[in-house]
């Protein structure tokens, strides 16, 4: 009776959208059939992601990008690259010199913590080891030895522990409501921009990347509201071995409108960096 009683009330997907995401599952089936016919040793991710995507409109079908109707339930992984032997760990496939490798890493690490979906970073990873994890051996414990590695370990614990106890990293995960662009449009500078925010809207976290190794200064950020912006984060912290370039700890937004919000912020943009910045 009480089981009857629940059903009545309780409607998590119609009829028609049951059948629609069988369908979707039939198709997604076939690919994968297929895909196994014409994957082979040594291809990339990146190939075999062209093909799937081919395999599916040639289905009639569309690939779901990511934020289709509101966030999907989803994982930000550091999994997919480092565990499929041959591919090299994360700090190892880097471009530039010793420097620039590490920061890569703390710029694609501080934009996975602030992306919605919940972290995974796999082991080894959050120190920078060399080689790929093997399961017959230890990690590479001895690499702390050195500034750079430990300057790496510093930041994934403070990423740990901002993401404990900011609610606009985890709270509005997988809605709209959770995430907000600030500017994507700069493709000539590679910066970003994007908000995070709790469920509590007021309580919001602004992120900020700059995906080159050129400083970016007097830059201009559009800003929700006014008032004085504290860095939470600066991954180019001289703690986390970075060239220690920054905003003095804090910036006051005025009341000029930019990307869409009614004030704005001039800002220093450290090279390869994220900066996480939050409303006093």
């Amino acid at each position: 009776m009480h089981l009857a009683r629940m059903q009545r009330m309780i409607s998590l997907k119609s009829p028609r959208e049951i059948e629609r995401m069988k369908g979707a599952s039939r198709i997604v089936a076939e690919i994968l059939l297929e895909l196994r016919e014409v994957v082979s040793e040594g291809m990339s991710t990146m190939e075999i992601d062209r093909i799937a995507e081919a395999l599916t409109y040639k289905k009639k079908a569309k690939p779901a990008f990511e934020g289709y109707r509101g966030f999907t339930a989803c994982i930000c992984v550091s999994i997919n690259d480092e565990v499929v032997h041959g591919k090299k760990a994360l700090v190892d496939k880097m471009p530039g010199d010793l420097w620039q490798r590490f920061a890569n890493v703390r710029a694609l690490l501080g934009f996975m913590y602030g992306h919605p979906g919940k972290k995974m970073l796999f082991m080894g990873g959050e120190f920078g080891q060399w080689y790929e994890w093997n399961h017959d051996e230890s990690l590479q414990w001895h690499l702390l030895e050195n500034e750079s590695h430990r300057g790496l370990q510093r930041y994934v614990k403070d990423l740990n522990r901002l993401y404990q106890s900011e609610p606009a990293f985890y709270e509005v995960d997988f809605e709209w409501s959770g995430f907000q662009w600030i500017d994507f449009s700069d493709a000539d500078h590679a910066v970003i921009a994007f908000m995070r925010r709790a469920r509590n809207t007021e309580d919001a976290v602004i992120c900020i990347g700059n995906f080159t190794p050129v400083p970016r200064e007097q830059y201009r950020i559009g800003m929700p509201a006014m008032g004085a912006y504290r860095e939470l984060l600066n991954s180019d912290a001289e703690l986390y071995g970075g060239s220690n370039m920054g905003n003095g700890g804090m910036r006051h937004a005025e009341p000029t409108p930019w990307h869409g919000q009614p004030y704005s912020i001039l800002l220093t943009r450290p090279p390869l960096s994220m900066l996480y910045l939050k409303r006093q």
